[in-house]
């Protein structure tokens, strides 16, 4: 077997194993009755998904390289049981902190900024009628520093 697809399935195995994964032979991995289930079109999103890279597997989604199949709960429960580290928490570079200040201050720039604004947000309908209410209302709400951790 490949070594991805054995790292694969034992991932799955051990973290999610609500899911089924097709390989880009058509062979599938994980529970036959599966909750979730991801198909992917080439091995660079598995490698996303075995060593924990949710935000790249979001993107592959997106960008049409996986295909999902589940409720949303499920989906974002099998996610979470995916995730190595708390995203939430600060990683600190080898480097300290100036270097992700400069690296942040050469990607964003009014041009790249612009055109990722444009990338997430001019999508079409349908798919903000999965998240929003018939009106397309919503909200967000900021918390201090500690009152959810």
């Amino acid at each position: 077997m490949n070594p991805l697809a054995a790292a694969l399935e034992s991932r799955i195995a051990k973290r999610a194993p609500t899911m089924a994964v097709r390989l880009p032979g058509g062979r599938w991995l994980g529970a036959a009755n599966a909750r979730v289930r991801l198909a992917a079109a080439g091995w660079a999103p598995l490698a996303h998904l075995v060593t924990g890279q949710i935000g790249r597997l979001a993107e592959d989604h997106v960008q049409g390289r996986i295909e999902l199949a589940g409720s949303m709960r499920d989906i974002v429960e099998a996610a979470a049981a995916l995730i190595d580290a708390d995203p939430t928490r600060a990683r600190r570079s080898a480097y300290g902190g100036w270097f992700a200040a400069w690296q942040s201050r050469l990607r964003h720039t009014p041009a790249a900024d612009a055109r990722q604004v444009q990338f997430h947000y001019d999508v079409c309908d349908d798919f903000y009628a999965l998240w929003l209410d018939p009106r397309r209302v919503y909200s967000c709400a900021y918390w201090p520093a500690g009152v959810h951790d």
